[in-house]
């Protein structure tokens, strides 16, 4: 079914592009989060395991996997819907990416670089 096939290209799209905002979330707000929501976020998110896995690492039930979870991602969204340090980032990326491909100075090339590389590592 082409539909089902589309739909379910986008679901997985759209999946990757949750996995990846929680990520940068995860970066830059995840030292609010209590030990055991960060270990989850970052299992689950980064290294991709399933809710199941979590639990049985844990010796939780897959519910209470998912609890910390929503909470967590609660949280995140929360701070970021309050700070806008994520949308404020990825904004000044944005302009010295416009500023760097019309330089040519070659040392305000490297300063500007140099800014976008500690940015990408802080997201």
């Amino acid at each position: 079914c082409l539909l089902c096939s589309s739909l379910s290209w986008v679901y997985k799209m759209l999946n990757i592009e949750k996995k990846n905002l929680f990520n940068e979330l995860l970066t830059l707000y995840g030292d609010v989060l209590t030990e055991n929501q960060y270990n989850n976020m970052v299992a689950y998110y980064s290294d991709d395991y399933s809710l199941s896995e979590i639990a049985e690492n844990n010796s939780v039930s897959r519910n209470a996997v998912s609890l910390s979870l929503k909470q967590a991602e609660n949280e995140l969204t929360r701070l970021e819907d309050k700070i806008h340090l994520l949308k404020f980032l990825k904004g000044l990326k944005e302009k010295l990416n416009g500023i760097k491909d019309n330089e040519k100075d070659e040392h305000n090339l490297s300063l500007i670089e140099s800014i976008l590389k500690e940015i990408e590592d802080g997201i």
